[in-house]
């Protein structure tokens, strides 16, 4: 039986799933959003590393985690360390922003750079990208508005 290819995906040599436990995530903005950006070890461990969900359609996928602020969402599928830089984190997943609702994608997102996004307007309180707290993991088609 052939692979499936995922053509959102870029094409990739045979790799591991990174670990998920190591090095703590780098926080610089937990005193604004009140909890920790990516969820304990116990829920990270349950989440598939890179290429973990390759082999199924993106929207068949498992969310298992959602993360929001006033300009964009991003429903995460994968997640993992970097190997070479300890503290940096990586996700796979679709993102949205609230100015383009129909011009979402699915991609890598950078999480280390996601936790420090800040997000205001003039005159205005600083927002900062949030975890959904309350988030259980469901399929893609099911909780992301716009996919087939």
């Amino acid at each position: 039986m052939a692979k499936k290819t995922n053509p959102s995906r870029p094409h990739r040599s045979a790799q591991p799933n990174r670990p998920h436990e190591s090095a703590e995530p780098i926080e610089v903005d937990r005193s604004l959003r009140g909890h920790a950006f990516l969820p304990p070890e116990p829920e990270r461990a349950s989440v598939p590393g890179e290429y973990g969900q390759d082999e199924v359609e993106p929207e068949e996928a498992v969310v298992h985690l959602h993360y929001f602020s006033p300009a964009a969402d991003w429903w995460i599928t994968e997640l993992w360390q970097d190997s070479e830089q300890p503290g940096r984190w990586w996700a796979f997943g679709f993102a949205r922003l609230l100015t383009d609702p129909n011009g979402g994608e699915w991609g890598r997102i950078d999480m280390t750079r996601l936790e420090t996004l800040r997000v205001s307007r003039p005159g205005g309180p600083v927002r900062v990208v949030e975890r959904d707290l309350a988030w259980r993991p469901v399929v893609a088609r099911e909780c992301v508005p716009g996919l087939p």
